[in-house]
């Protein structure tokens, strides 16, 4: 559905339009696993609106292309990428933000680094409060901090978040 209005847009010469599309396409294809698809329409979305100047379209392009980036082993590019989304987040916050530091520090876990992934976790926590607490942001903010402080071999950190994020968790019914 999405590579057809692309197309169409593409056909009727609405650049924005097809922009839309390959977003949304390259979101659906990174979420179903099919990463080098999902890098070529993140990647033709995120010029797009780059030359547009459309800055909340350019925040979700740069970051979805970043975690796509990282899952495809390309560190700094990933990292040039989320550094971007960084600078279009603080002008736009909320949870466009919070999502982009989320995927920042899954990043950083990505590529080794994982206590850069918890200082940015602790970052997005710090500014976000428990506003996002069993939302699906909240849900990527819990993993990645669990990803991070198993790989840093912090058990006893480790071990005191999932006794928290669990019930937390299922009270929400996020799990």
């Amino acid at each position: 559905l999405y590579s057809r209005a692309a197309e169409v847009a593409r056909r009727a010469g609405d650049v924005a339009g097809e922009a839309v599309a390959d977003l949304n396409l390259g979101e659906l294809n990174a979420n179903q696993g099919r990463i080098d698809e999902a890098y070529v329409a993140l990647r033709r979305a995120t010029r797009t609106v780059q030359s547009l100047g459309y800055a909340t379209q350019e925040l979700f392009a740069v970051t979805h292309l970043g975690r796509v980036a990282a899952e495809l082993g390309s560190d700094a590019e990933a990292l040039g990428l989320f550094d971007r989304a960084m600078e279009l987040a603080e002008e736009a916050g909320g949870l466009l933000a919070l999502e982009a530091r989320g995927y920042l520090a899954e990043a950083h876990v990505l590529a080794g680094r994982a206590s850069q992934a918890l200082e940015v976790v602790a970052a997005a926590r710090s500014r976000a409060g428990s506003a996002f607490d069993g939302t699906p942001t909240g849900v990527l903010l819990d993993r990645v901090e669990l990803s991070a402080l198993a790989a840093t071999g912090n058990l006893g950190g480790l071990t005191g978040r999932i006794d928290t994020v669990i019930p937390d968790a299922r009270a929400s019914g996020t799990y």
